[in-house]
């Protein structure tokens, strides 16, 4: 090979190393973009949950004005007894309001973080709202696309408020006390069970009447 010829195989070679030096660079920036973008990523969700309160049981009532009134059953953050005895793990929020959208805002505003309701898992009515007419609630429930279709939905024979406050015979976790006895009583023939789409498909019919159990 003449001198020549070995100085280009030498100055490619020095060219390749260099490619693949500044390649290495690049992949480097980019493995570390990712990894700061993941961890950022990761950051926003925690402080994003944290900012929600999960509704657990949903009531919904009208009073005598008319007014709809809202009970949401929502966990409480963990926190220490200090006393060392047991304490609730669940709160009811109330709010009211002329329609749906009016008692959700007033939820809203009374709850230090923001109601969710992707964890719903029962949506109890009053026996004089279904009386009365749920096609108002179910058109703004159905907008809320967090609301799984599964979730149980019952009428309450006594009022919604006692009902979720029931804490001395239900333990310190009303909320999964009524959902596990509701689950229970569904089992047996005798008693009707109703999910939240099949409630909606009913509404939908006009020849259809819904029918709901009572808890």
């Amino acid at each position: 090979m003449s001198f020549s010829g070995l100085l280009g195989g030498l100055w490619v070679s020095r060219v390749q190393r260099s490619e693949v030096m500044t390649m290495k660079k690049r992949i480097d920036i980019l493995i570390s973009i990712l990894i700061v973008a993941l961890l950022i990523s990761g950051c926003w969700s925690r402080r994003e949950m944290e900012s929600l309160v999960y509704i657990l049981v949903l009531g919904i009532d009208q009073g005598e004005n008319g007014n709809f009134k809202i009970y949401a059953q929502v966990g409480k953050p963990n926190q220490s007894t200090g006393g060392g005895g047991e304490q609730p793990v669940f709160q009811t929020l109330t709010a009211e309001g002329r329609d749906m959208s009016e008692a959700v805002a007033d939820l809203f505003l009374k709850s230090s973080k923001t109601p969710d309701l992707s964890h719903l898992q029962l949506l109890i009515f009053s026996n004089k709202l279904a009386a009365n007419g749920i096609q108002q609630v179910l058109d703004f429930l159905r907008r809320d696309f967090s609301i799984r279709e599964n979730i149980r939905v019952a009428v309450a024979a006594v009022n919604i408020e006692d009902l979720l406050k029931i804490e001395e015979k239900l333990g310190n976790q009303p909320a999964m006390a009524i959902i596990n006895q509701f689950l229970i009583n569904t089992q047996r023939s005798t008693v009707v069970q109703a999910e939240f789409k099949d409630l909606v498909s009913q509404m939908l019919e006009p020849d259809l009447q819904a029918v709901l159990p009572m808890i």
